[in-house]
């Protein structure tokens, strides 16, 4: 019987080709052609068997990359989507049997959306046991820990909470975020350093005491990510490898990596023995 590499990396997007799926017209960047081919080529070099596919704000709420991206590797792969909360439920059946194991929100960049739409999608896609992951700047919220401590279904703070690190560990946004995590309300993705930091270059130490905070938080909910490949940084991009060894920088406690890499997302995202 094979041995299944069960190492994941909980955040990757795939772009193009744009004349297959075309990037939406409202669109804040316009990527450059990023395939699953190229990116499993990284993840065997890497020692990386499983990955999440998270769709794009390019392509808003059409889906088709992603799909036929988690349809390619059934196995390998499971998917993060963005949808309405008006979306066809059968639909969402279908996907589910795919591979998709919950929605993204955005609400950064004055996206638009409020608390009621978030409610309103956790209520779509509870019956499915799906998840949301929020792209949010827990930093601009006074009350993150009442805005979600009551929600229907797992959240998941993508990108460590996207904070401001001039606040610094103790900044309130950021605390309510780890009293979450620490209830077992939340779950918290390690990734995104290079989003955050005043640095600009691996392994950005600044953001060291946040992430080593939230492995304290709840080491039973934490998952990590590359964000490969990287779209929209202002900073140098990192090699990829540089990624995976944020973790001994993170931790050096093998069994604690060892479920941020291997048990916890195969909790959070179904995968199969």
């Amino acid at each position: 019987m094979k041995n299944i590499n069960k190492n994941c990396d909980c955040h990757f997007h795939v772009f193009g080709p744009s004349i297959r799926y075309p990037y939406s017209d409202g669109r804040s960047y316009t990527p450059s052609d990023a395939s699953l081919g190229d990116f499993f080529n990284l993840l065997e070099k890497n020692d990386i068997g499983r990955a999440v596919i998270i769709q794009p704000s390019v392509y808003n709420f059409d889906n088709s990359a992603t799909i036929e991206a988690l349809k390619a590797k059934p196995s390998e792969l499971r998917a993060i989507v963005v949808i309405e909360d008006t979306h066809d439920f059968e639909e969402l059946k279908k996907w589910n049997e795919y591979g998709v194991r919950g929605v993204r929100v955005n609400l950064l960049f004055n996206s638009g959306i409020n608390s009621s739409h978030v409610r309103k999608l956790a209520k779509l896609i509870k019956p499915l046991n799906w998840h949301l992951q929020l792209l949010i700047d827990v930093s601009s919220y006074d009350d993150l820990y009442e805005e979600f401590k009551d929600m229907d279904v797992d959240i998941v703070f993508d990108h460590m909470g996207h904070f401001d690190i001039t606040k610094g560990v103790e900044q309130k946004g950021f605390q309510d975020m780890l009293r979450l995590l620490k209830e077992n309300k939340a779950w918290v993705k390690l990734s995104g350093a290079y989003r955050v930091t005043n640095e600009a270059y691996a392994p950005y130490n600044d953001v060291i005491p946040f992430a080593q905070a939230i492995i304290n938080a709840n080491e039973d909910r934490i998952v990590w990510a590359s964000d490969w490949p990287h779209p929209s940084i202002s900073v140098p991009t990192p090699r990829y490898n540089e990624l995976v060894d944020l973790i001994d920088n993170y931790t050096n406690k093998e069994d604690i990596a060892k479920k941020i890499m291997e048990d916890n997302p195969e909790r959070l995202y179904g995968f199969e023995n």
